[in-house]
């Protein structure tokens, strides 16, 4: 398993950065293209991923989210 660790701790967060996409609207029978925002990390490319904004709270980050993978796989096997 690989977990993507994003340092966040800059003005502009990560979680509240947005981007545009154009999409087929359904209601329209032509297939016209609609341009909508949506947030990035709607569509981030990567599973699982975790934001941290301080540097120095990363270990105990980590920890939890191993913490949470061995409960995980405790409970499937």
């Amino acid at each position: 398993m690989s977990v993507f660790v994003v340092v966040d701790n800059s003005e502009e967060s990560i979680v509240d950065l947005k981007e545009v996409v154009f999409e087929k609207d359904p209601s329209d029978e032509n297939g016209e293209m609609k341009v909508r925002t949506k947030r990035y990390l709607e569509g981030f490319p990567f599973q699982y991923y975790v934001v941290v904004r301080e540097v120095r709270d990363l270990p105990g980050v980590l920890g939890r989210v191993l913490k949470g993978w061995f409960e995980g796989v405790v409970e499937s096997g």
